[in-house]
């Protein structure tokens, strides 16, 4: 896992945004921000991963500030 001791928020951001199903999830977020971040409704739309795989994404992507923070939809 990341570890961000002593990195900035950029580096944050920049790791986070480096991932193919990250990108996917934030891609679906910036189209639509009032959309739910709930885990059933992201795996609807991106079928090809699993649970804790999207999981494990969507909190990279909101400990990096990119998401709201437990959003749960």
């Amino acid at each position: 896992m990341y570890d961000d001791e002593g990195q900035t928020k950029m580096d944050r951001e920049e790791f986070a945004r480096g991932h193919p199903v990250r990108a996917r999830i934030l891609g679906l977020y910036e189209k639509d921000e009032q959309r739910s971040l709930a885990l059933d409704d992201l795996l609807r739309e991106l079928s090809d991963a699993t649970a804790p795989l999207v999981a494990y994404h969507r909190r990279v992507l909101s400990d990096a500030g990119l998401l709201p923070p437990g959003d749960d939809g």
